[in-house]
């Protein structure tokens, strides 16, 4: 019996691991369309593209998407939010509408308020930012066609 209750207790504990270890609440549907073959060649491979016009509702989380474009191919996105300090708004990068060079070393820091510096390839901190543990928020992308992408969660 004792063994049981082990298993179960064990059992328990793992269906209750959090497979995103942000602080973020996720309250939003982020759902945005990307097609390269209008961005008229500015989202090229190594540029940021930043998307913020579906922000409504609460003032906490999805400050905002901003897509690194990696290879042809391949995209990772990640809300603009802080992980850090995400409840009062600071967000990892300036929101722009038009796609431009990511910045150095795959960092996401625009010396606005959150001051660390992110890993574009997988959203978490550099080592060299001990004080700071939580990875941004990824959303999915996936391919729809040869130029249209989905950005989503």
């Amino acid at each position: 019996m004792k063994k049981i209750i082990a298993f179960c207790l064990i059992l328990s504990l793992y269906s209750c691991k959090d497979d995103n270890p942000n602080p973020i609440p996720n309250y939003y549907t982020v759902n945005i369309t990307i097609d390269v073959s209008s961005f008229d060649n500015d989202f090229a491979i190594g540029n940021i593209k930043t998307f913020t016009q579906m922000r409504t509702g609460y003032n906490t989380g999805y400050a905002g998407v901003v897509v690194y474009r990696h290879n042809l191919d391949e995209f990772y996105a990640y809300d603009m939010a802080c992980p850090n300090d995400w409840y009062s708004g600071c967000i990892v990068v300036r929101d722009s509408t038009k796609a431009r060079p990511a910045p150095a070393d795959l960092c996401l820091q625009d010396e606005i308020c959150c001051g660390c510096k992110f890993n574009l390839l997988n959203g978490y901190p550099q080592s060299d930012n001990k004080d700071y543990r939580y990875p941004l928020l990824q959303y999915k992308v996936t391919k729809q066609s040869a130029t249209r992408f989905l950005v989503h969660n």
